[in-house]
């Protein structure tokens, strides 16, 4: 999304690498950083012809609006996701309420913003948006419901057409996990009981009753997980979303193994400044050094992983 922006200014961009440039790594936050620099130096009164002399005119007025106006956008997107990158532990339910900020209060604005230029980097910004968006948003709600700050009034809140389609997901991936975690149940053997061969069947009828009786009255994890009122620390910046799943786990057995398995999906292939890279980076060596038939057995087993392909 911030590399369609600066498509956007591209040439501007080359322009004001004249007056104010230093060299550095192709990162997209650092481009803002240098282009944010070069619009201080120019409210400052910095570029003026004698300091510049024939570079003074290299940018117009207008030209210089819009490089604000990106910088603006970039600045801000670069405010919300630098926590997440940040962050230690960077489970996938951090990931939602980001995009939605992103989505939400940046986006939606600029597309809809009087200004055609800023309408314009609005609507480009937001088709790259969408096609994340339409992949990812799924397993984004699954992962941002189990969460106990957010469970699903943030999906109720900011994805209204979503909502059916992720509550019904949900309940079939615990489901499933339900099932698993019946089968596995703990179930005494011979060794463990203390009555006698004439009592067990006495014993074994009253347990089928009160089972009867615990079906009707008792909810399931999920039902007390979603009536339970939402999350709501002191320190929300330092909450851990699995700790507090390992804390609550006797509290909800067969929902805490659906998020310790969805919490651990890792959202990004990419770690600190990896993402923000605007331009190709060298293989890693440990796979370019593979031979051409190992290399390409290795590519073509992920790739069979990823789509399910068949080449047997």
């Amino acid at each position: 999304m911030v590399q369609s922006a600066f498509n956007e200014i591209d040439e501007i961009i080359n322009k004001i690498k004249f007056l104010a440039w230093s060299k550095s790594p192709p990162l997209w936050y650092l481009t803002t950083f240098k282009l944010q620099n070069a619009l201080k130096l120019k409210d400052m009164g910095k570029f003026t012809p004698e300091n510049v002399d024939h570079l003074y005119n290299v940018a117009s007025e207008e030209e210089w609006q819009k490089v604000r106006i990106v910088c603006r956008i970039t600045g801000r997107i670069y405010e919300i996701i630098k926590p997440l990158y940040e962050a230690k532990t960077k489970t996938a339910n951090l990931f939602l309420p980001l995009l939605l900020e992103i989505h939400t209060c940046i986006l939606q604005e600029s597309a809809t913003c009087s200004n055609q230029f800023v309408k314009d980097l609005g609507d480009k910004m937001l088709q790259v948006y969408t096609l994340y968006w339409d992949e990812m948003y799924s397993m984004l709600s699954i992962t941002a419901f189990l969460d106990p700050r957010f469970k699903m009034e943030l999906i109720k809140l900011k994805c209204k057409e979503k909502y059916a389609e992720v509550c019904g997901n949900l309940r079939k991936i615990y489901d499933s996990y339900s099932l698993q975690y019946d089968e596995n149940e703990y179930v005494l053997s011979d060794s463990d009981t203390y009555f006698a061969e004439e009592d067990l069947k006495l014993v074994q009828e009253y347990n089928s009753e009160m089972s009867s009786v615990n079906d009707q009255s008792e909810k399931s994890d999920f039902d007390m997980y979603l009536e339970e009122p939402i999350v709501t620390e002191p320190d929300m910046e330092n909450f851990s979303v699995l700790s507090w799943w390992k804390e609550n786990s006797l509290k909800y057995p067969k929902l805490s193994l659906m998020a310790r398995d969805l919490l651990s999906v890792s959202m990004s292939p990419g770690n600190g400044n990896e993402l923000f890279y605007t331009e190709p980076r060298r293989v890693d060596s440990t796979l370019g050094s593979l031979e051409e038939e190992r290399l390409m057995n290795a590519l073509s087993c992920t790739r069979s992983w990823k789509f399910r392909y068949d080449y047997s």
